[in-house]
């Protein structure tokens, strides 16, 4: 496989989670340094998806990523800050190597090579709505919120992949936030 650039090294360092105990407002870096585009799937959930991969992988922090296979299986698990490099090994081969999987949390009753649950978003606030998944495609998960710094970083970097790898690859950014919370974010962040 291909190295890690530098640069993704450097980002995995500053990235770090958020969790609702530490919410700030998040500010993000001046429009050079941040690209105010969204240019995948968006939508809200206070209900069954959330509980089905966060709660059942036993995550409480986000930007929190599932990687999920062509067989609809979870491939990983992480930080969505991270990856790029198990999505570029599952889109070659298939699957993520061991040295790239997150241990999976005590408890967990949802991890790496379960089928993954089903999406029953709510609202969907950008793009078609997925019910289902397609076999042979691959899926990327991200729960994230608007009031997260390191999520609101993460999304330039997921509009990237989700071009790059259009035909491949479906990106989903999911949040628990209110309509009116998204929407205004989504006023100051316009999508591609």
């Amino acid at each position: 496989m291909g190295r890690i650039p530098i640069v993704a090294m450097i980002v995995v360092v500053l990235f770090v989670g958020c969790d609702k105990g530490s919410q700030s407002s998040a500010r993000l870096p001046g429009s050079g340094a941040w690209k105010d585009a969204i240019s995948y799937r968006l939508g809200i959930d206070r209900g069954r998806t959330n509980q089905g991969y966060m709660d059942g992988a036993r995550k409480s922090t986000i930007p929190t990523a599932f990687l999920i296979g062509p067989t609809g299986k979870i491939a990983w698990i992480g930080n969505a800050a991270r990856i790029e490099q198990p999505l570029s090994e599952l889109l070659h081969t298939g699957q993520v190597s061991e040295g790239l999987l997150e241990p999976a949390e005590p408890g967990a009753s949802l991890g790496v090579g379960d089928p993954a649950p089903s999406l029953d978003v709510g609202r969907w606030m950008l793009g078609e709505p997925i019910s289902d998944f397609v076999s042979g495609h691959v899926y990327v998960i991200d729960f994230w919120a608007t009031w997260c710094g390191p999520c609101l970083r993460t999304i330039p970097h997921l509009s990237d992949l989700q071009s790059q790898y259009a035909d491949r690859i479906t990106v989903i950014g999911i949040t628990d936030e209110s309509e009116r919370e998204v929407r205004e974010f989504l006023q100051s962040h316009p999508n591609r």
